[in-house]
């Protein structure tokens, strides 16, 4: 076994870590087991980021490509900033103004603090016991539609069909996420999977690599997009509602 066999093994690996995390995250009990699987992920992504480049390197024998370590930021962030962003989101006193950006910066000062007083929030919006077995059972249907439907699609290279079945998994589990848990917090989650869903098959998938860094741009953008309803858009939400539930947004106060 080559080198480049050795990487594309890792990747594999890796990948399929990927989509344990994401069952993991779709099955979750609790927010923040939610939380951890997803951090897991970022982490698993970031390595398959750095991983790409150096197998792109031993194909092409150019130099290592530095867009790739760049790239690499971009989940590791998430994987450290989800946690406190989203426990801000969730102490947002109903009482309090809304934010500025002087607040904001105060706030995240004091991440220890929020984390510790969201979390008996978290644990309290914890999913139903009732239908565990039906989600699991639909999880693992869409997992093996989208492997039938990547190895159909993707014809005599495993490796690249693989990633394409994990990245639509994601996808296809973000939305079941969304759809079946009833709280914001898990609804951002299940938009975030899908994130990591699109952004492993622009580097994994796209074989133009023109056309993997539009896609990856976008992605850029769609990431900035997310921080920013993390940011100010969800604790906006609970000082209106006073609640992460999304049938308590339905109506907001004034």
């Amino acid at each position: 076994m080559n080198d480049t066999d050795t990487l594309r093994l890792i990747i594999n690996i890796l990948t399929f870590m990927m989509l344990l995390m994401a069952l993991g995250i779709s099955s979750a009990k609790i927010v923040p087991q939610m939380i951890r699987f997803y951090q897991i992920q970022s982490v698993l992504l970031a390595f398959i980021i750095v991983l790409q480049a150096f197998d792109a390197t031993q194909e092409n024998s150019s130099q290592v490509n530095i867009e790739n370590f760049f790239l690499m930021l971009l989940p590791l962030i998430l994987a450290v900033s989800i946690e406190p962003l989203l426990a801000r989101a969730t102490v947002a006193a109903p009482t309090q103004k809304k934010s500025t950006i002087a607040a904001t910066l105060r706030q995240f000062i004091h991440w220890k603090r929020n984390i510790a007083q969201a979390t008996p929030i978290w644990l309290k919006h914890s999913a139903p016991q009732k239908g565990r077995v039906r989600s699991l059972i639909i999880t693992l249907t869409l997992t093996v539609i989208a492997y039938i439907i990547a190895f159909g699609l993707i014809e005599g290279n495993v490796s690249r069909a693989n990633s394409l079945a994990v990245s639509m998994t994601l996808l296809l589990l973000g939305l079941f996420t969304m759809g079946q848990k009833e709280d914001i917090i898990s609804q951002i989650m299940g938009l975030l999977m899908m994130e990591h869903g699109m952004f492993l098959a622009a580097i994994e998938v796209i074989i133009l690599p023109d056309l993997a860094l539009i896609f990856v741009i976008s992605l850029f953008l769609y990431i900035i997009i997310t921080l920013t309803i993390l940011v100010y858009l969800l604790p906006e939400l609970h000082r209106s509602s006073g609640s992460i539930e999304i049938e308590d947004q339905k109506q907001l106060k004034g």
